[in-house]
């Protein structure tokens, strides 16, 4: 697991960083990015800009079924390099709408998270 700490208060794999109004959950390389208490709010066209401001580019899928292989299981739906917006999981939780296939699930959204990778 990577934590990156940019004046940012750390609870398991939650990363708040307070400069810029971001909630980062970490796994492996893969970071899941939202903005604080609005869930679902970056539309594709800003998916890309919200990674490069870390540092990072939007992950792939190749990425997000490592990271999943890996234990990387969130429900949250987010933006991916190739357009898609997608979640993976390892464990059905009800509410979260998907079976935990060994796969990376598309999500029916204009507005989502980003999942980011480091470069």
């Amino acid at each position: 697991m990577t934590i990156f700490h940019v004046h940012c208060c750390v609870t398991l794999e939650m990363v708040i960083v307070h400069d810029c109004l971001i909630k980062e959950t970490v796994f492996n390389a893969v970071v899941y990015v939202q903005r604080p208490n609005e869930i679902y709010t970056i539309p594709w066209s800003e998916a890309e800009a919200e990674c490069q401001a870390r540092g990072m580019t939007l992950a792939s899928r190749a990425d997000m079924l490592e990271s999943r292989a890996l234990g990387l299981d969130i429900c949250d739906c987010g933006w991916i390099s190739d357009g898609s917006c997608v979640l993976v999981q390892v464990t059905f939780r009800p509410g979260c709408g998907f079976s935990n296939e060994d796969t990376v699930h598309t999500c029916d959204y204009l507005e989502a998270g980003a999942y980011c990778k480091q470069i």
